[in-house]
């Protein structure tokens, strides 16, 4: 899909190159092991052995216990030499002081997939910063397949400042500016000044010219 896309990139438009998969589970002592173990295998075993699984959590049995199952689940895993090779590069179990110190840890990764499997886990979820959140376990795309959100997110923490795609992606779209003589008005020096700060004459001349019979602006001093 990746090279597909490389090949028809600037004649059409693409919803950007997939990265690979990303999950971090926050989770706390009320979640089952063996859905935090899963999960973290289903994101692990995508193939390319450079995704990331992490729990982070406050309890360390879930901690111990979660590992365990992991390493246990490798076995009946798909693509086990690249699960393997993803866990060990870029699996890992984070130790935290409480779930507010656990959210900072999982809103600075900004993953693709982020889940929540904490008591008022609805709550905490609407803080977390990642390409898709699901407080559902279970894989992270949730819910049924009529409302499943779309598949492709951001990665490598570019959920900080991306969303997931939409169709407003595909859309083209034009932006259009009207304004009322009163409110040129009261733009019209501080745009003349900024044009003439960044050298360009006919841009502040564009806006003064429509009140050439007024006072001009005072041109920059050199």
């Amino acid at each position: 899909m990746a090279a597909a896309k490389r090949q028809v990139r600037g004649r059409v438009e693409i919803d950007g190159e997939a990265g690979p998969s990303e999950v971090v589970v926050l989770a706390d002592d009320s979640a089952d092991p063996g859905w935090v173990a899963v999960d973290l295998l289903a994101q692990a075993e995508h193939g390319s052995g450079d995704e990331t699984a992490v729990l982070v959590t406050p309890s360390a049995e879930l901690a111990e216990e979660a590992a365990r199952l992991v390493q246990e689940g490798l076995a009946a895993a798909a693509n086990r030499a690249r699960t393997r090779r993803a866990l060990a590069r870029f699996g890992a179990v984070v130790r935290v002081r409480d779930l507010e110190e656990g959210l900072a840890a999982v809103n600075a990764l900004a993953p693709e997939h982020a889940e929540v499997m904490t008591r008022s886990a609805a709550s905490l979820a609407r803080r977390v910063v990642a390409g898709r959140c699901s407080w559902v376990p279970g894989h992270p795309c949730g819910g049924g397949l009529r409302r499943r959100p779309q598949p492709r997110v951001a990665h490598r923490g570019a959920a900080r400042f991306s969303s997931p795609l939409s169709v407003r992606d595909f859309q083209r779209r034009s932006s259009r500016v009207q304004l009322s003589e009163a409110g040129l008005r009261r733009v019209a020096a501080d745009v003349a000044r900024v044009a003439q700060a960044e050298g360009f004459t006919a841009h502040a001349q564009s806006v003064l010219t429509r009140f050439a019979h007024e006072a001009p602006v005072a041109r920059r001093r050199r």
